[in-house]
C-alpha cells in the first residue's frame, strides 16, 4: 500500500485502483481501429494518433503486475503474522493445535516467503529494457507480450498465495473459536458458587466468590494468551501460578480465614479444573464443530470457511497423525490422510477453476458496505 500526503491526511492508494486504470487503458486499446496515425492532409485533422509502440498496453499490464505484487505483499504479511506466536494474539506457534510441539505451518511460512520473492522480482517493469528492431526501422520494439507473460505468472503466484492464506485462515478460525470456548467454560466454572465450583475450597460467601472470579477471569485469559510459544498443555502451569497471588491478596484484604492446607487444596482443584477442561476441548479430544465456528464468522468469511470444510472436505490439520507418510511408516490408517501441500493444492484448484470465486461473488450484493463491483460503460454494451 502506498501512502501519500494530501491536505495533511494520509491517503491510501489501493491495488484495485491500479487494476481499474489498467482495465480502462486496455479497453480503449482493444476497441481502437489502427496502429498508425490517420491524418487528413488537406485539412490537417488528426483522426487517430495510433499506437504503433504498444506502450499503452505495456504500461497497463505493468500496472496490473504491480497491483498483484501489492496484493501478494498483504497476503504474505498477514500469513506470516498469523503463524508467528509473537504477532498472532495468543495462538500457538505454527498454528499447532496438538499437545506436542510440531511445525504444522512451517512449510507454508517458507513457501509464502518464496512466492513473495518471486512475485517481487516479476513486478519490475520491462519497458525500461526496450530495444530497437528491424535494422532500426522499428525505433522502439513493443514489449507488451513479455509484460503480459510475466503478469500471467504473477497472477498464478497470487493464486497460490491466496490458497495458502485461505488454508491458514480456516485453521485460525477453528483454533481461535476453540480457545474462546475453552476460556468461556473456565470463566463459568470460576463463577460457579456451588459446592463443586472451582473456588469452593476457599469457603467464600457467594458474593465473595463472584468478586474473586471477576478478578481472576481476566488474569486467566491474558496469561493463557501470553504463554503461546509452545503447546496448549504448556500454558496450564503458567495460568495456575498466575492466579495464586491474586487469590492470596483477595483473602488477605477480606480477612478470610484460610489455612495453608486449604490454599494448597484450592490450587490443586484449580489446576485439575484447568487440565480437565483443556483435555476435553483440545486435540486429541474432539474440538469445536465447523458449524459452531461458521456461526461466529462474518458473512464472507463464513462462506469461504464452509466451502473449504464442507465442499472441499479439508479438515483442521492436527500434526503428524494427519500426515499420510507418517501414518504409513508407523502402520497407522492412511485413509483420508493428506499432506498440507495436497490440501492447499485443492484450494488452489478450486480458485483457479472458478468454483470458489463464483460462490463468493454470488453471495455478494452489487453494493455491500464498502464493496463496490465496478464495470466500465463498455462492459454493459
Amino acid at each position: 500500500m502506498v501512502l501519500s500526503q494530501e491536505k495533511g491526511l494520509a491517503k491510501v492508494s489501493r491495488p484495485h485502483h491500479s487494476l481499474l486504470l489498467a482495465q480502462r487503458q486496455l479497453e480503449v486499446e482493444l476497441n481502437s481501429t489502427s496502429d498508425n496515425p490517420i491524418v487528413n492532409s488537406p485539412g490537417g485533422e488528426v483522426y487517430s494518433g495510433g499506437n504503433f509502440q504498444a506502450v499503452t498496453v505495456t504500461s497497463a499490464i505493468s500496472k496490473t503486475r504491480l497491483a498483484l505484487q501489492m496484493i501478494g505483499r498483504m497476503l504474505w504479511s498477514q500469513v506470516t503474522e498469523i503463524i508467528g506466536p509473537n504477532t498472532n494474539n495468543g495462538l500457538e506457534a505454527n498454528l499447532n493445535p496438538s499437545e506436542h510441539e510440531k511445525y504444522t505451518m512451517k512449510g507454508i511460512d517458507v513457501n509464502m516467503s518464496a512466492y513473495m520473492s518471486e512475485l517481487a522480482a516479476l513486478a519490475h517493469p520491462v519497458s525500461s529494457h526496450v530495444m530497437s528492431a528491424e535494422m532500426h526501422n522499428q525505433g522502439i520494439n513493443s514489449l507488451a507480450l513479455i509484460s503480459a507473460r510475466r503478469t500471467m505468472e504473477a497472477a498464478d503466484l497470487v493464486a497460490h498465495m491466496s490458497a495458502c492464506h485461505i488454508y491458514v485462515s480456516c485453521q485460525v478460525f477453528e483454533m481461535r473459536a476453540n480457545h474462546i470456548r475453552f476460556l468461556s467454560t473456565v470463566h463459568a466454572k470460576l463463577k460457579n458458587v456451588s459446592s463443586d465450583g472451582a473456588l469452593s475450597e476457599l469457603k467464600l460467601q457467594e458474593v465473595q466468590t463472584e468478586a474473586l472470579a471477576n478478578i481472576l477471569c481476566p488474569i486467566v485469559e491474558s496469561t493463557w494468551y501470553h504463554w503461546n510459544a509452545n503447546t496448549w498443555r504448556d500454558r496450564i502451569p503458567h495460568v495456575v501460578d498466575a492466579v495464586m497471588s491474586p487469590v492470596t491478596d483477595f483473602l488477605a484484604s477480606n480477612e478470610n480465614e484460610c489455612t495453608m492446607p486449604m490454599l494448597i487444596t484450592s490450587k490443586k482443584d484449580f489446576q485439575n479444573m484447568i487440565e480437565s477442561t483443556a483435555n476435553e476441548m483440545f486435540y486429541p479430544s474432539p474440538t469445536i464443530s465447523p458449524s459452531d465456528v461458521a456461526a461466529q464468522l462474518g458473512h464472507g468469511s463464513a462462506q469461504l470457511y464452509s466451502w473449504v470444510r464442507s465442499t472441499l472436505n479439508i479438515p483442521l490439520h492436527c500434526g503428524l497423525r494427519d500426515d499420510p507418510l507418517y501414518n504409513a511408516r508407523e502402520g497407522l490408517p492412511t485413509e483420508d490422510k493428506k499432506t498440507i501441500g495436497s490440501r492447499v493444492s485443492a484450494i488452489y484448484e478450486s480458485l483457479s477453476g472458478g468454483g470458489m470465486m463464483d460462490m463468493v461473488l454470488q453471495s455478494l450484493d452489487i453494493v455491500r458496505g464498502d464493496i463496490v463491483l465496478c464495470a466500465s460503460p463498455s462492459a454493459h454494451n
